[in-house]
């Protein structure tokens, strides 16, 4: 069939002696128009808006736009629905450096309040029923933080940008007060998951890619990993029915025979009530620590709750690894400098408990000097490259984005990225990342968890001269050192025996 500015070809092959051939599909898209101004190729679809496509500014930037990234093409003239259907998709580079795939599957239409967007989410499932049973390449390959990605999947997910984009933040009070006009910023759930792994963590690989639906023009899309049981055996070795998942503790896995995810997240939760060894049988500790640091880091007061917008998995039976706690959905995020979403019942109340331990405790405290302080990933501006390179990645591709979805008649004019995208860029740039390291440790100092500022060395490491001696200050305590790499606190709070008080600050008590 032909759609303007692409050509979607499937075929196949009969012969009477012959088995049956499978389809093939492969779809052309020819971007640059002949006219100007265009009114063929891909551009001179009528979906565009003419305000952007007719601009003096972004007008001659949208093939460039178009081109700035690959595409993903989708094939289901029935359309997708929130049942899985079979439908073709492909990968096709946009300048020849991978050779892209074609591959059938099942599809569907996914998420919660979004689903009222457009511009919707999908989920594809790759299953013997369609043809190949699993799509194997290197997605990933050559994109940040993404060594050692998995090139095998069972799953792979579409997303949109849900609530980080126009079409939601244009809508008045949607998000309410105090958000900013129209603030979308497209890579918030993306720019997490990069933080997850810049703090050392196991998180979700994505990319970009501009999407066409039945040949027309759909929009930037991020493809990107679903952490359930099948993409855990892909990173810590096994087979996906040794674990199990949970999407907020409202759905999971499920292998059949009574061997659901909810048994071993009751186990979970119980672990965090238990405490001690129990708690670290059954989770990772540095997994959840971190990343209820994060949400807090991010302050998503909106929809972040016991049970809802966040993901755990982990490995059906204690002792090998725990569960890891993951970021899900967090596109009503990083809008404040001051948001306080600090006391939350998440997961499930799982981190609460944990927090009645003092061990617990004091291992969340020395994660959040880990990250906030000095060199951490969360000190103030210290997120900043890994946020520019992101939205240089969409810099140009977002004008092709902004020209084929706009929000609605509460915005009156045309969204745009010199507009109001640079507006939210701003305001991460100069309020945001320089601002909110000391809000939040404010506000962690007045939950009390973070209720003793830790020594602090002069100088803070480095090359020194020989017969240096550091210089050690704290506010109030006495302070204990070691010099093996033991921690001068055993388990419990006693004192190392092989600690020694130190003296050389007068500071100290």
């Amino acid at each position: 069939s032909n759609t303007r500015g692409t050509r979607r070809v499937r075929a196949i092959a009969v012969h009477a002696s012959a088995a049956l051939m499978p389809v093939a599909t492969h779809t052309y898209i020819f971007i640059n128009g002949t006219q100007r101004p265009q009114t063929d190729g891909v551009v001179g679809q009528s979906r565009f808006l003419s305000s952007i496509r007719d601009h003096a500014v972004y007008g001659p930037l949208l093939d460039d736009g178009l081109n700035a990234l690959p595409a993903v093409s989708i094939i289901k003239p029935s359309g997708i629905g929130s049942s899985e259907g079979e439908t073709s998709i492909e990968l096709i580079s946009n300048d020849g450096s991978e050779p892209g795939f074609q591959i059938d599957c099942g599809i569907k239409l996914v998420g919660g309040a979004s689903t009222g967007s457009p511009k919707n989410n999908f989920r594809c499932y790759f299953r013997s029923q369609y043809g190949a049973p699993k799509l194997r390449y290197p997605l990933f390959a050559n994109h940040p933080y993404t060594e050692g990605g998995s090139e095998i999947f069972d799953v792979i997910q579409l997303r949109s940008a849900s609530h980080d984009n126009f079409f939601w933040m244009g809508q008045t009070n949607h998000p309410p007060s105090p958000f900013r006009d129209a603030d979308a910023l497209y890579i918030r759930n993306r720019f997490t998951w990069d933080v997850e792994m810049l703090m050392g963590h196991l998180s979700l690989h994505g990319r970009w890619a501009h999407c066409y639906l039945n040949g027309v023009y759909h929009g930037i899309y991020q493809i990107h990993e679903r952490p359930m049981h099948h993409y855990l055996d892909k990173y810590l070795g096994g087979d996906p029915e040794d674990y199990h998942y949970t999407n907020s503790s409202r759905s999971g896995s499920d292998h059949g025979g009574g061997d659901s995810w909810s048994t071993a997240w009751n186990q979970v939760k119980s672990a965090a009530s238990a405490g001690g060894q129990q708690s670290k049988d059954w989770i990772n500790w540095r997994s959840l620590a971190d990343n209820q640091l994060l949400y807090f880091y991010f302050g998503n007061d909106w929809d972040w709750t016991s049970n809802h917008n966040w993901m755990a998995a982990g490995p059906k039976d204690p002792g090998v690894g725990g569960w890891r706690f993951y970021s899900w959905d967090v596109d009503v995020s990083m809008y404040n400098v001051n948001e306080h979403n600090l006391g939350r019942n998440t997961p499930n109340g799982v981190f609460p408990a944990m927090m009645n331990h003092e061990e617990f405790r004091v291992y969340f405290r020395d994660r959040v000097y880990k990250h906030c302080f000095h060199d951490g990933v969360l000190r103030a501006n210290g997120l900043r490259d890994a946020f520019d390179y992101r939205v240089d990645e969409l810099w140009t591709a977002i004008i092709p984005e902004s020209a084929r979805w706009q929000p609605g008649s509460t915005h009156s004019a045309p969204w745009d990225r010199d507009g109001e995208w640079q507006v939210e860029i701003d305001y991460m740039r100069n309020t945001f990342f320089p601002g909110r390291t000391a809000v939040l440790l404010d506000q962690l100092r007045a939950q009390g968890w973070y209720p003793v500022d830790a020594p602090e060395f002069t100088p803070h490491g480095g090359a020194v001269n020989a017969g240096f001696s550091p210089i050690i200050n704290a506010p109030s305590g006495r302070i204990y050192v070691t010099t093996d790499g033991s921690d001068p606190r055993l388990p419990g709070g006693a004192v190392n025996p092989g600690a020694q008080a130190y003296n050389g600050s007068s500071t100290t008590t």
